[in-house]
């Protein structure tokens, strides 16, 4: 019987995340309230509440699943390894394509039709980016103390500029991945790779 009702429940929870998704690709996030998704989802306001508290409860358990989908295959240590390897390649573009799953979380989630419609709207660009800091933050920094000798702090702001610089540089591109955006990425992977020498040297 448990079973049964937690297959229910999640059944449930999906529905009405797809149905979220889908109002993004109709209409901006300020369009789209619990209304609209009780509609397409065809279940009562009730239903909805047994669930979410609000629309921005289903916002931050959508981009949750996204997180979990497309963390990174390697550890922090391995993608700095990556930016020092690339900024030595003759064919960077190249490196960075077989390198993919390496670079931050917001520059493949993006690329997951399910959760293209979160980065296509405008508005909500600084709650993401501070959903995905907040997330990501506690498995970075630590790191990144170790690695360059910076306290907390300073570890926690080079983070947040290398996110937000990325997510910023995606945004004014939309997000599209075509040679121009490698061509992007090689140049910023090879100014990232001398701040990192100057770090560890």
């Amino acid at each position: 019987m448990t079973r049964k009702t937690d297959r229910r429940t999640l059944y449930t929870r999906s529905l009405i995340k797809d149905s979220f998704l889908e109002l993004l690709r109709q209409k901006p996030f300020s369009k789209v309230n619990v209304t609209a998704v009780c509609k397409l989802a065809d279940i009562t306001r009730a239903t909805f509440y047994l669930h979410y508290e609000d629309i921005y409860a289903v916002l931050d358990e959508v981009l949750d699943d996204a997180l979990k989908i497309s963390e990174n295959t390697g550890k922090a240590d391995e993608m700095v390894q990556m930016i020092l390897e690339a900024g030595q390649k003759p064919d960077i573009i190249a490196f960075v394509k077989e390198n993919y799953m390496l670079l931050p979380v917001c520059q493949r989630i993006s690329d997951t039709p399910k959760y293209s419609p979160l980065f296509s709207d405008r508005t909500l660009a600084s709650y993401i980016l501070h959903f995905i800091f907040s997330r990501e933050k506690e498995k970075i920094i630590p790191f990144f103390q170790k690695k360059f000798h910076l306290d907390k702090n300073l570890s926690e702001s080079l983070y947040l500029f290398l996110v937000s610089g990325s997510f910023a540089v995606n945004q004014y591109h939309h997000w599209k991945k075509d040679e121009e955006w490698y061509r992007i990425q090689s140049m910023l992977l090879r100014f990232l790779q001398q701040g990192i020498q100057q770090f560890t040297e």
